[in-house]
């Protein structure tokens, strides 16, 4: 398992990129370990191999024939693009959908949903109970709206609002 992880880490520490931690990891674990040792040493003998290595050079005929090429390629690639009246006209249209879906928008926001008036019940003794309810219901709203309002009072106005009014047939 620390082979595994080490093995992971060497190409890494090897070229000096590791973590001091994980440098740390490999040096002691290759200084026990040979199999993981040679492995770390045959990348540092890769590393300096390569920084032997010279760069080649392109023959300028080589180099002049590759930028026509890209030129070319950019040219033709510049002719495929749309007409300028078709980009302005998808430029508008993108535009006029936005527009609209701000409009419907704001316009379902602003609507609000017309309140539905109560009925009062039939019998006089439920009237009389509905109208003082709905007094009290009007009076919470406001006392709750209200900054002087005193804690004594917001206690009556929750217990008030909390209490049973099912057996009203509304």
């Amino acid at each position: 398992m620390e082979c595994e992880r080490v093995r992971k880490l060497i190409p890494l520490v090897s070229g000096g990129d590791g973590e001091i931690e994980e440098t740390s990891l490999v040096e002691r674990h290759i200084s026990v370990c040979s199999s993981c040792n040679t492995l770390y040493q045959q990348y540092l003998s890769d590393r300096e191999a390569l920084k032997t290595l010279s760069s080649p050079s392109i023959p300028p005929s080589v180099e002049e024939k590759l930028k026509n090429l890209v030129e070319t390629s950019l040219i033709q690639q510049r002719k495929k693009r749309a007409p300028l009246t078709v980009r302005i006209i998808r430029k508008i249209t993108g535009v006029a959908l936005i527009v609209v879906a701000i409009l419907a928008f704001l316009f379902y926001m602003g609507r609000e949903e017309p309140l539905q008036e109560e009925k009062p019940p039939e019998g006089v003794v439920e009237r009389v109970e509905y109208k003082r309810m709905m007094n009290r219901a009007v009076e919470n709203a406001s006392i709750e709206e209200n900054e002087k309002t005193t804690p004594a009072k917001r206690e009556k106005c929750r217990l008030l609002d909390s209490a049973d009014t099912s057996h009203f047939d509304f």
